[in-house]
């Protein structure tokens, strides 16, 4: 269940979470997803471009587990926050 999934991320991520991410950077993925696409190279880009303080939100109609789980073998740190309206926020930060 979607939150399962959740969890599993939130907890991964809650010592390495600062309190308050400022997003410096937005991506909104669904326009390649809902065309079927696939915006891994995209967001992959976005997120190598990140400078220290910077913080790249991404948007979802489903939590982007793969992607997830590359940019954090990548060194990233990314938290999935449970949908809104239909809308999941993924927030990415070195």
């Amino acid at each position: 269940p979607l939150s399962d999934i959740y969890a599993e991320f939130e907890q991964a991520e809650q010592a390495n979470t600062p309190v308050e991410h400022k997003v410096t950077k937005q991506f909104d993925a669904r326009p390649i997803i809902e065309a079927g696409g696939h915006p891994k190279e995209v967001i992959t880009a976005e997120a190598e471009a990140l400078k220290i303080d910077d913080c790249l939100e991404i948007l979802t109609p489903f939590p982007p587990v793969p992607i997830a789980d590359l940019l954090r073998k990548k060194g990233f740190n990314v938290t999935i926050q449970e949908a809104q309206h239909g809308v999941v926020s993924t927030l990415v930060w070195r």
